[in-house]
């Protein structure tokens, strides 16, 4: 994101840790490789990253041979190591926890790759400066309450894709629409479940919304 472009720091999970995951053996091609067990260990290998994420900025910084392959989901990215495409991946520590059930054979290496930022990126509208405040206030209050906390426990901690779910009530959208983009298949953060949007992030739409008198309208991106 360009530096002129407002960036708000974001939400109880003020950094997020990235991490780097790679299987025991490679697999596909029957050809039998040294695990990776490290990310001190990373040299020149293949790791798949997130389109239209900056993770691999500061890893490319301190291991410059790596060799860097963009996928558009987390989902393209196990297949990649699976079929021994690729030797890792970046993923965020909490995403691991989740994936790590649906796959079991997927390995943490020690240590982080990098710790990052959260943040909310606003739209330079002839509303953004007012948008900008609201979202301050708002988070500043919000950890101050226990609300973020209370967030955390639901969407991290005690996290159940089947269960948890937003509270819509409460919307009165009296000072207008408020248009937000969000990943899919992306648990805890934002993912569809019965047909609607759930996760922290969307839940944080609308407890925002419901604060400041705005109706949410989501839309899905990659």
């Amino acid at each position: 994101m360009q530096k002129k472009n407002k960036q708000i720091q974001l939400i109880c999970i003020i950094m997020s840790i990235i991490v780097i995951l790679s299987l025991f053996t490679a697999c596909g091609n029957n050809t039998k490789k040294e695990p990776l067990t490290s990310v001190e260990q990373l040299t020149t290998q293949r790791i798949g990253v997130q389109s239209g994420t900056l993770y691999e900025v500061d890893l490319v910084e301190k291991y410059p041979d790596l060799d860097i392959k963009y996928f558009t989901t987390g989902i393209d990215m196990v297949i990649a190591l699976e079929n021994s495409k690729i030797d890792g991946f970046l993923i965020e520590d909490i995403t691991y926890q989740i994936e790590k059930e649906y796959y079991p054979s997927l390995r943490l290496l020690e240590g982080s790759a990098m710790i990052t930022p959260v943040s909310i990126a606003i739209g330079k509208n002839g509303n953004y400066k007012t948008l900008e405040e609201q979202f301050n206030t708002f988070i500043k209050d919000s950890k101050t309450n226990g609300v973020m906390d209370q967030m955390d426990e639901y969407w991290v901690t005690n996290f159940d894709p089947n269960t948890c779910s937003v509270d819509r009530s409460g919307i009165t959208g009296e000072n207008g629409v408020l248009k937000v983009a969000v990943e899919n298949g992306y648990e805890p953060f934002s993912y569809i479940n019965n047909g609607e949007h759930q996760g922290y992030d969307v839940d944080f739409v609308y407890r925002f919304c419901r604060e400041d008198g705005y109706e949410p309208e989501i839309y899905q991106i990659e």
